[in-house]
């Protein structure tokens, strides 16, 4: 597919961008109530997969939000098919952690590994157990611990997008970018991590 629309679907808006040939077109933030009108100036018939942004594995509980959220991506994925004929791919939040966790090794656990110890002492500060294993050690740097800052950092180098950001990349978008990337990769692999 030479075009790709990567959403990462909110209960009210959503963060969007559009790749042409792997490389960004733009990012916005849009209401979900204008999101197809609004992608559907990109479509390239044939040519255009949208990715989503999955709720599936959720391991908090449901708020009203979440439950919003999880509706409109339904209904996106309805219309999609239905209203513009076009195929869309789901990808996980957690997918997303993993392929930035392995791709950029060396910033993801840097940083990782001061959230670890910053969340350990928050926990024993109220007096709770904290991140340490059995054997004293601070548990280990995973996808797990991925934020959404360390995603922007990541995609920021990814797209080399040093300095003033011209693409309306901010917000939400960074997470759709961040699908986007994790599809192409999956799609067609590159070899090593940055």
């Amino acid at each position: 597919m030479d075009t790709v629309i990567s959403i990462d679907a909110g209960n009210v808006g959503s963060g969007i961008v559009i790749l042409l040939n792997k490389k960004i077109v733009c990012g916005f933030n849009e209401p979900n109530n204008s999101v197809l009108s609004k992608i559907s100036s990109f479509i390239d018939v044939g040519n255009t997969i949208v990715v989503i942004e999955d709720v599936r594995p959720y391991s908090k509980p449901l708020s009203m939000q979440t439950i919003d959220t999880i509706k409109y991506v339904g209904e996106l994925q309805y219309r999609l098919l239905n209203e513009l004929q076009l195929p869309f791919e789901l990808i996980t939040r957690s997918e997303v952690k993993q392929w930035i966790f392995d791709r950029f090794p060396l910033l993801c656990t840097d940083r990782v590994d001061k959230k670890i110890a910053r969340l350990h002492e928050a926990k024993r500060l109220k007096g709770e157990k904290g991140y340490r294993n059995k054997d004293g050690t601070m548990r280990k740097a995973s996808h797990n611990f991925v934020d959404d800052r360390i995603i922007q950092l990541c995609m920021q180098l990814h797209w080399g997008m040093v300095g003033k950001n011209k693409l309306g990349i901010r917000t939400h978008v960074w997470q759709a970018l961040a699908c986007a990337s994790t599809y192409l990769d999956k799609k067609s692999p590159v070899s090593g991590a940055i």
